[in-house]
């Protein structure tokens, strides 16, 4: 599965909690964490937006190993 395009509304729900996954991947899980706080800091739409391609990036740049697949699939498939 590719990874859905960084302007994916998608990715912003994530970060802003309106909806919740169970991660595989840890290092997502661990730069998830950490952009939440951001936005809880500042949430204007241009940090959300930020962190979103953060975290779009993330997976963008790990998209071969199996733990982003499974979240890509659980995300973006319907999965929950």
């Amino acid at each position: 599965m590719d990874v859905p395009s960084k302007e994916n509304p998608v990715w912003n729900d994530i970060i802003s909690c309106k909806v919740k996954y169970p991660l595989d991947f840890l290092a997502a899980k661990i730069m998830l964490g950490r952009l939440i706080l951001k936005v809880r800091n500042d949430p204007s739409l241009e940090n959300l937006a930020k962190c979103g391609r953060e975290l779009h990036n993330l997976y963008d740049q790990n998209v071969d190993l199996p733990c982003v697949q499974r979240d890509l699939a659980r995300i973006f498939g319907g999965e929950r």
